[in-house]
């Protein structure tokens, strides 16, 4: 898994952050994204942004923040420093 770039987009809960630690652990570059506008749970984003790790998302955002978080969740800086988007 060294140097994958894995976007999650999942209900955040502590299986997340065993999925994200063991992904990072690996090696991978990973970020978190919300799928759920409801159910985020704080606790669990703050864990895992604590680790470095970029996460997307809000209790109660609105949809319009919700597609934009999940857009800003894919984006990962390449070598050049330019944006890709897969």
């Amino acid at each position: 898994m060294n140097g994958a770039r894995i976007a999650i987009c999942v209900i955040p809960t502590a299986a997340t952050g065993n999925l994200v630690w063991s992904a990072r652990a690996l090696g991978a570059s990973v970020r978190l994204c919300s799928d759920n506008v409801i159910s985020v749970d704080d606790r669990i984003t703050a864990a895992v942004a604590s680790w470095g790790v970029p996460v997307f998302g809000k209790r109660d955002q609105t949809k319009e923040e919700f597609y934009e978080c999940i857009r800003e969740a894919t984006k990962f800086v390449g070598e050049s420093g330019a944006i890709n988007n897969r």
